[in-house]
């Protein structure tokens, strides 16, 4: 295992016969001693601005911004542009996946309200799983927006999730905007990851 101050490569093989172990061994191994350490995770040339036809994100040097559409539209073939925020420099495994706030536009005729509160009755259906459940409408990005909020929280592990969605219409275009964090700690980086989105006008 090679390690910086805050990421580590690990090369392993789960299982082998001893006739093959020797042989593994020495494959591991080329490949550690070969491997170069050439920047910090995510860090690449990258936009401070990532500008697109419906929306503008300003992630400034902390925050790292992925294209997601493909994995969208394989599950709403009317997603049009999905896009992921994350940390550009995590400082630990637990903070590659979150917090992260995920931006979607598709082409559809829903409704938000109707989007929200499908959601918000199916969690009505297990709600002894989380601490809050907020169902509500509120001004953000410029527009006035169905919101659903929950803290899930699991007694038996400790383990705590908090995801804050809006979802509302500019022009024929549907977005949702989905914030998801583990930490009270995280939520203020959420509020400076959405504070970023600029919703541009639909002519």
């Amino acid at each position: 295992m090679l390690g910086t101050d805050t990421y580590f490569l690990s090369a392993d093989c789960w299982s082998s016969s001893s006739l093959k172990a020797n042989i593994i061994k020495k494959i591991i191994s080329n490949v550690v001693k070969t491997a170069k350490y050439t920047s910090d995770f995510r860090i690449a040339t990258k936009p401070d601005v990532y500008d697109y036809e419906w929306f503008s994100v300003d992630t400034g040097s902390k925050y790292y911004l992925l294209d997601t559409t493909e994995d969208a539209q394989a599950l709403h073939e009317n997603a049009l542009l999905c896009v992921r925020e994350w940390y550009a420099e995590a400082d630990s495994v637990d903070k590659i996946s979150f917090p992260c706030v995920s931006i979607c536009v598709e082409k559809n005729n829903d409704s938000p309200a109707d989007r929200a509160d499908e959601i918000y009755k199916k969690k009505l259906e297990k709600k002894d799983r989380y601490s809050v459940l907020t169902r509500e409408k509120k001004n953000r990005f410029g527009f006035e927006c169905e919101r659903f909020y929950f803290d899930y929280a699991s007694t038996s592990s400790g383990y705590k999730l908090f995801s804050d969605t809006y979802f509302f219409r500019n022009g024929d275009l549907f977005y949702t905007i989905n914030a998801v964090y583990e930490t009270d700690e995280e939520k203020a980086d959420i509020e400076e990851m959405l504070d970023g989105i600029t919703i541009k006008d639909i002519k």
